[in-house]
């Protein structure tokens, strides 16, 4: 008996480092199952109505823990506006641990993956999505109105997108890092783009050239919003081509590369010398308008 006795006592720090084991184990599976509680879940559903007008489901959404703090959201649509409609395949949001630590909740980053974008039928050509006279202020402070629908202590955030699609294009990825004072730095590639000449406002092309389609294999955009209400940036068009409404080619090349500065006083846009293949040549274009000065200047 004795004896016995004995080998339960040596056994005794093993069961309790085995028990210990045991919690640290289910410990996330036990803190994830109880933050996932309806009372809590419909907290964040009313949170995320009240930001964004838009109801989510409890049930479509999951709050997570390990390994880093955050919301996972399935299947849901969202719109911007009464013209544009965006369903979510998936939208995660991932929280800062250590100023969750201090009660502060402040997100890290924004991930959706292939949201697709769908205009309103009713548009019709004279109703463009992209205007070529636009205020960059506008324009930046439209970016930032984002912070509105986030913790009022928040003052950056990453939003990245994954296999976007739209009528306009064929899928899109990249990222947008945000500043509430700071610059605004955006990243994409868009790929298989196909644009009509009538979405662009003020522009003759369809009328003159009788175009029917402007389309890009791909197209790399880097830029920079700056908080002096200027954006510069680099783009590329890989394959660019111009076709007639006969479907015919009027202008085709391999690679195009561009920088641009644009701000509400003036713009100015550089084309990198570049071959075309049709019609055949090499081109390079310098273009710049200066509101306030009342000038403008076109290099080719």
């Amino acid at each position: 008996m004795e004896f016995s006795f004995k080998i339960g006592i040596k056994r005794l720090p093993f069961y309790a480092a085995a028990v210990i084991l045991v919690l640290i184990l289910s410990f996330p599976a036990i803190i994830t199952r109880t933050i996932n509680s309806s009372y809590i879940k419909n907290k964040i559903s009313l949170f995320i109505y009240q930001k964004t007008n838009t109801e989510i489901d409890p049930s479509k959404f999951s709050i997570s823990v390990f390994p880093k703090p955050g919301l996972n959201i399935n299947n849901f649509n969202f719109m911007p506006d009464n013209k544009i409609k965006i369903n979510i395949d998936s939208l995660k949001i991932n929280i800062d641990f250590q100023k969750l630590l201090h009660g502060i909740i402040n997100i890290d980053q924004i991930s959706v993956t292939h949201p697709i974008i769908s205009m309103d039928n009713t548009i019709n050509k004279n109703q463009v999505i992209l205007p070529a006279d636009f205020s960059v202020a506008k324009c930046i402070q439209g970016l930032k109105k984002l912070f509105d629908f986030l913790p009022v202590s928040q003052d950056s955030f990453e939003f990245i997108f994954n296999n976007a699609s739209s009528p306009y294009f064929g899928n899109m990825d990249g990222s947008v890092y945000l500043t509430k004072k700071e610059e605004i730095i955006l990243n994409t590639t868009i790929n298989n783009v196909a644009l009509s000449p009538s979405l662009i406002r003020n522009v003759s092309l369809e009328k003159y050239f009788n175009l029917g389609s402007i389309e890009f294999n791909q197209i790399k955009i880097q830029v920079k919003f700056g908080s002096n209400n200027e954006i510069h940036g680099r783009c590329s068009f890989i394959e660019p081509k111009l076709k007639s409404k006969n479907n015919k080619l009027v202008f085709g090349s391999n690679l195009i590369d561009s920088s641009f500065k644009l701000s509400d006083d003036d713009y100015k846009i550089d084309i990198k010398p570049f071959k075309s293949n049709f019609p055949k040549g090499s081109v390079e274009i310098h273009f710049e308008n200066n509101r306030v000065k009342k000038n403008s200047s076109f290099l080719v």
